[in-house]
């Protein structure tokens, strides 16, 4: 408004008179337009077929632990196609590259924790979305070698060199 009060009313010449609108219009607009934030995952959906997918619910005592395990065993994590989850109702952390719905850890909880206090709970969810293990402990070989790749579709995987 001051921009266009300025501009029919000073001694301005065109050029100057027309940017400057240009620029109060410009700004008008910008200011009406909203950018939503990219969502965060909410679900495990997006995972289907693509990744298989590790809860560790625990509490907060011995969480860093896992978390340094898992990320010291990273080349076995990728080459399994997986993506974990480590903690507990309130937080979860991940070697997911994107974000989290501030949901998501409460709603995973609540669908695949089955105790609820801070005993160790662990969960494997194949690419087909299916539960496909459950401990009360965490054993890497066992998660890695013996669960994972005796499942048929890892088994095509390391047929096929994928």
């Amino acid at each position: 408004m001051i921009l266009m009060y300025l501009c029919v009313n000073t001694n301005m010449n065109v050029w100057t008179k027309t940017t400057l609108l240009s620029a109060a219009a410009l700004l008008s607009a910008m200011a009406c337009t909203t950018v939503e934030p990219e969502p965060g995952l909410k679900s495990l959906e997006s995972f289907r077929w693509e990744n298989r997918i590790l809860f560790v619910f625990i509490g907060e005592k011995n969480r860093q632990e896992i978390i340094n395990q898992l990320s010291e065993d990273n080349l076995l994590v990728e080459d399994r196609d997986m993506v974990w989850f480590v903690g507990d109702s309130n937080q979860l952390e991940t070697n997911f590259a994107g974000s989290l719905d501030g949901t998501f850890a409460q709603t995973m909880a609540e669908k695949y924790q089955t105790d609820s206090d801070d005993s160790l709970e662990v969960v494997l969810i194949g690419k087909d979305g299916g539960v496909k293990y459950r401990a009360d402990q965490l054993n890497a070989d066992e998660i890695y070698f013996e669960v994972i790749d005796v499942m048929p579709m890892r088994r095509t995987e390391m047929r096929e060199g994928s």
